[in-house]
């Protein structure tokens, strides 16, 4: 991705798939539910397919 337009594609949809909330006193943003899960599914980490199935 080396063109501004891919950047800005992936910034789109990178911010549908936020969601808001808070760390302690901090207001932060996180990626969502399904994403986290498909993050979590790219990896052959045993702890991740661990988290994965509490997760669903």
């Amino acid at each position: 991705m080396n063109t501004q337009s891919d950047f800005e594609k992936l910034s789109t949809l990178l911010e549908k798939n936020i969601v808001n909330g808070r760390y302690g006193n901090i207001i932060a943003k996180f990626i969502g539910k399904n994403e986290l899960i498909k993050n979590k599914n790219s990896t052959n980490r045993l702890k991740d397919k661990a988290d994965i199935e509490e997760l669903k």
